[in-house]
């Protein structure tokens, strides 16, 4: 366990440091994922197969579209510590805004650049379960890289 430093003056000190991290996990790359990576993972294949195969099913198709491009990397930011303080609120209407955002930049940098290097329909099922792809990856890796960030930090107590 960590000991509370009381005292303005900060000390490098290394007991000061965790040796756990606050959610109980080793120091290191997460492994402990779960079940929620899995779901994603079957969930986004799902995606890629109803897509890539052309198959249309009546609702089933729109709700997984749905979920891949907009609710997955607005959990995915949602969840990350990038916020601060912020309510709840603040937090699901700052990640629901940063997501459209990413997703409206990409749609116009995609059917900017994509035409010029020869994709003729840029905005064409592959393309845009590619940029789908990148947008969660990127989140994924943000959100670990700031968790472990997070939890890299010693808790201190500052007393007046």
């Amino acid at each position: 366990m960590s000991r509370e430093v009381t005292s303005p003056d900060l000390v490098a000190d290394p007991q000061l440091l965790p040796r756990r991290t606050r959610s109980g996990r080793w120091r290191g790359l997460r492994r402990n994922v779960g079940w929620p990576l899995l779901a994603s993972i079957v969930l986004a294949t799902g995606v890629h197969v109803l897509a890539l195969a052309n198959i249309t099913v009546l609702f089933a198709g729109p709700a997984l579209s749905f979920w891949f491009l907009l609710l997955l990397p607005v959990y995915l930011l949602f969840t990350t510590p990038t916020w601060g303080d912020a309510s709840t609120a603040e937090r699901l209407g700052f990640s629901l805004t940063s997501v459209l955002l990413a997703l409206m930049l990409a749609g116009l940098l995609a059917n900017t650049l994509l035409p010029h290097l020869g994709v003729p329909r840029p905005l064409a099922p592959v393309p845009v379960l590619v940029m789908g792809d990148l947008l969660n990856v990127c989140l994924f890796l943000l959100r670990e890289w700031r968790q472990q960030a997070e939890d890299s930090r010693p808790d201190i107590a500052w007393r007046a």
